[in-house]
């Protein structure tokens, strides 16, 4: 049997492929991240407010953080609510 792969936006070097390392967020923020194995900024945004802050120690500020480097990045409007 012939496997058919699956187009997925976490491939390739698009926008949703950008490792959080390159998001330059705190220590914390980015141990928090890492920890449940969320390593692309494609992998943080198919998660929900809620689900984000329910990672143990990543708390209010450290979801500002990210939002705010989502959206110097352009990946995320800074005005726009996450679960749109």
């Amino acid at each position: 049997m012939r496997r058919t792969r699956v187009s997925s936006p976490f491939q390739g070097n698009g926008p949703y492929h950008i490792p959080i390392e390159n998001l330059n967020l705190s220590l914390r923020g980015y141990n928090c991240l890492r920890q449940v194995g969320l390593m692309t900024d494609g992998h943080i945004l198919e998660k929900s407010e809620g689900e984000l802050l329910a990672v143990r120690s990543f708390g209010v500020k450290q979801y500002e953080e990210l939002h705010a480097r989502l959206a110097d990045m352009d990946i995320l409007p800074l005005d726009a609510p996450w679960d749109s």
